[in-house]
Order: C-alpha cells, then structure tokens, then sequence
C-alpha cells in the first residue's frame, strides 16, 4: 500500500503581499496598443483600394 504524498497548502493571494497579478498587463497596454495601431495602419496603407 502506497502512501499519499502530502503537499503544504497552497498559500492564498494577498494583495498587499503580492501586489496586483494584471500590474505587467497594466504597465505594457499603452505600448502594446501603439505596435497593434502601427501594424493596422501599415496594413491598411498597404492593401488600400483605391475607387
């Protein structure tokens, strides 16, 4: 009979400890923003149908 491995708890998030797990996507939005409106603006340009 084998015997259960047993694991300590999994520590909950605390937000004075941990800080807020979304602060990368906060801090990186404005430049990920600018590269995806600089790329649909080349593509654009780039594939204008001209009437």
């Amino acid at each position: 009979m084998s015997t259960l491995l047993r694991l300590p708890p999994v520590p909950r998030h605390d937000p004075q400890r941990d800080g807020n797990p979304f602060a990368w996507i906060i801090a990186t939005a404005p430049r990920v923003r600018a590269q995806q409106a600089a790329q649909v603006h080349q593509h654009r340009q780039a594939n204008k149908q001209e009437l």
